[in-house]
């Protein structure tokens, strides 16, 4: 019998939900593509449902979410409308369920932020051999950077040499919007003049 899996992500720029089986990906849906909401930072309950009408199933077999920090009650209280006094893996639970999806109760695995990077790179590799996964990010689970070769890591930069948050920060300091117009400093930078570079330095 065949097996789905929903994978989830949380977060600033990322609230999105993807389908999958041994066939591969079946669907992505990005919540802000629904709600409206650019880089929305809410639970992606409405694309978590669009990827399983599209994935043409009734059945989840395993969750795979992730989150730049750890997952708490307050942030399903803020972005996802959690009101009672009860985890956010029952909630969610409740919520498939409410949906007529069948889940267990253990289905949820709650995945490394920079894990969860490189895990989106293995179905282009031999799984057969070791190889280095390298991911740069501006923040996850307190680190900047992870570098691994298969299952072992070899080395992490930590959060406070993070250079991605220098590049948020530059985009504030211009009085662009943080997580939403960094794309329009890379735009803007070709015109520029390195007349501010001795002071970075």
């Amino acid at each position: 019998m065949e097996k789905f899996y929903l994978g989830i992500s949380l977060g600033f720029n990322a609230s999105a939900c993807v389908m999958s089986s041994e066939r591969g990906l079946l669907a992505a849906v990005s919540e802000e593509r629904i709600n409206g909401e650019k880089n929305t930072k809410k639970v992606p309950y409405r694309a978590a449902i669009k990827c399983i009408e599209l994935a043409g199933t009734k059945q989840i077999d395993g969750i795979a979410i992730s989150h730049y920090e750890e997952i708490s009650e307050d942030y399903f209280k803020r972005y996802g409308n959690l009101k009672d006094d009860i985890s956010w893996r029952k909630h969610l639970i409740y919520f498939l369920r409410a949906n007529d999806i069948r889940i267990t109760d253990d289905a949820i695995a709650r995945v490394n932020h920079h894990e969860a990077h490189a895990l989106s790179t293995f179905a282009f590799y031999d799984n057969s051999e070791r190889y280095y996964t390298i991911t740069s990010d501006g923040f996850g689970d307190g680190y900047s950077a992870q570098i691994k070769l298969g299952d072992k890591l070899v080395s992490t930069v930590p959060l406070k040499n993070s250079i991605a948050l220098v590049y948020q920060f530059v985009t504030g300091a211009l009085g662009y919007k943080e997580h939403q117009h960094e794309g329009k400093i890379t735009g803007l930078a070709a015109f520029g003049e390195p007349k501010y570079l001795s002071n970075f330095e």
